[in-house]
């Protein structure tokens, strides 16, 4: 009886090291990604390079494809591909980036940061941790994230129309929104990994979704906080 409870306390313990591994190496992943985002962007600002919209554009189409790619076969793809595309995107998101720095103080952009972080890392504490379900809240995200994209539609075409307070209302609302998919992604990274899927390509797809969750929370909030100055 003894080496039978022995045994179940060395399983439990092997388990839950193997989880804690994969999710180190999850946020390890986002956060050499949200690094070469940045330095990517000071990079580009520093030396000057042009940034023209048909650059923009070939970075838009590069990035959404290869969020697609990477969320649905980064699990299945060799650990060197999944690593690669990951790092790519993160280049691609950095001249973004390059454009965002021009248009937002410093002072803002530092503080916003400072304040995700902070959000970020309490929401994603918080779904590692609940034993509730998340599952809705990921669902109702989901549906809110699309209404967002239908309302940054409609400023799109009537944008004279819909300013000041519709800008603010979509801007809370997409905080919320990555604020609960954030919660929702740790959790799911969590389940991911106590079921034994542990592959470079999981944690890549894993890193990559909170990256998103992340990077949306800035901007939504840096919005937010410029508005107010």
């Amino acid at each position: 009886m003894d080496l039978q409870r022995q045994y179940e306390d060395d399983f439990a313990l092997t388990q839950q090291f193997a989880v804690v591994t994969f999710m180190n190496k999850v946020y390890a992943w986002m956060t050499v990604g949200l690094v070469i985002t940045a330095l990517t962007a000071f990079t580009i600002n520093a030396m000057e390079v042009p940034v023209n919209p048909g650059m923009m554009l070939i970075t838009l189409l590069g990035t959404l494809g290869l969020v697609f790619f990477l969320s649905w076969t980064a699990g299945r793809l060799p650990a060197a591909v999944a690593v690669g595309g990951y790092l790519l995107f993160a280049v691609l998101e950095g001249v973004f980036f390059s454009l965002v720095f021009l248009m937002y103080p410093m002072a803002t952009i530092s503080m916003t940061f400072f304040v995700t972080a902070g959000v970020f890392g309490t929401m994603a504490i918080y779904g590692t941790v609940t034993k509730k379900d998340l599952t809705g809240v990921g669902t109702l995200c989901f549906m809110g994230l699309i209404g967002i994209l239908f309302a940054i539609l409609a400023q799109v075409i009537f944008g004279r129309f819909l300013t000041g307070p519709f800008n603010l209302l979509i801007n809370i609302a997409g905080v919320v929104i990555f604020i609960g998919f954030t919660a929702y992604d740790a959790q799911k990274i969590k389940q991911m990994s106590a079921s034994g899927e542990t592959s470079t390509g999981l944690a890549i797809a894993g890193a990559l979704a909170l990256y998103l969750d992340f990077i949306n929370l800035f901007l939504f909030l840096l919005r937010i906080f410029n508005s107010r100055n």
